[in-house]
């Protein structure tokens, strides 16, 4: 119903400011923010103010979300809409993420980030033991988190809800990459158009939607080995959607073949997979 609905921490103001669009027909909205099964603030919102609704919500002495300890709050939200009523909630977390001339920062300090990649053909495996997608997705996160990975990387693909709550239980972060993936790895270079459309903005701006409210969410990427990405005009486009969908996260346009004309990227990815210390490669 709220299919824009947008939890944005404020981390340093220990607050989080809420925005969506008023659905038709709703004449109430009382909400609330639970922690830990109690609701903690609460209010009311006026319905007859406008089309779009904003209001903030102060977190008093919150509990950060992080890669070490994910704490997770709940949004509830109760509407009136012609005359029934409507319940929805949506978890979130009190973590902030930005970048400077040379380093990554999540709640203000600096963040190295390990990654490892899932999520196609050459990446990836099925789920042998038919386990509920969420463990399926647990499992793995656990593993690597404990050989110290903190990212994981999604090539040419954006995980399933399943995942991402996976994630942001277990507090890990996910860089998703939008583009469609055509085939298998040789074959989708000669079917990958450079030159012309990359991806619908629409489509991309649905992703942003559907997804910026998982504390996990790290990174926005538009797919993998684009070439010339600082020349293609849709770069920019995109990066343009992106910022007015969620400022609070990283844009990169394409995991390598990225060259030195890059005006709209936040980081850069160096792929390390010839060097691998856990063992041989």
């Amino acid at each position: 119903m709220l299919n824009d609905l947008f939890i944005i921490p404020g981390y340093d103001d220990s607050k989080i400011t809420v925005t969506f669009t008023l659905p038709r027909g709703c004449s109430a909205i009382h909400w609330e923010v639970i922690d830990n099964g109690s609701p903690i603030v609460r209010g009311k919102i006026d319905v007859s103010s406008g089309h779009k609704v904003h209001f903030e919500a102060p977190i008093k002495n919150f509990k950060p979300w992080n890669i070490d300890a994910p704490y997770l709050y709940t949004l509830k939200l109760s509407l009136t809409v012609d005359g029934k009523a409507v319940e929805m909630s949506e978890h979130f977390g009190m973590r902030k993420i930005h970048v400077t001339k040379d380093e990554i920062y999540v709640n203000n300090k600096p963040f190295y980030a390990r990654g490892y990649v899932r999520g196609r053909d050459a990446h990836d495996h099925p789920n042998f033991e038919e386990l509920p997608l969420e463990e399926f997705y647990a499992r793995n996160i656990r593993n690597a988190k404990s050989y110290g990975f903190n990212l994981i990387r999604f090539h040419s693909r954006v995980p399933l809800e399943e995942c991402f709550r996976a994630a942001d239980k277990l507090g890990i972060f996910i860089h998703i990459e939008v583009r469609d993936y055509y085939g298998r790895y040789q074959k989708e270079r000669d079917m990958m158009n450079d030159e012309g459309d990359l991806i619908s903005g629409d489509q991309w701006g649905s992703v942003i939607l559907q997804n910026r409210n998982h504390p996990s969410l790290m990174v926005y990427c538009m797919g993998n080995e684009i070439r010339h990405p600082g020349t293609n005009p849709q770069v920019a486009e995109i990066a343009s959607i992106t910022k007015e969908l969620d400022p609070t996260r990283l844009f990169i346009d394409t995991c390598a073949h990225g060259e030195f004309d890059r005006d709209h990227v936040d980081i850069d990815v160096q792929h390390m997979s010839y060097y691998y210390p856990f063992g041989n490669n």
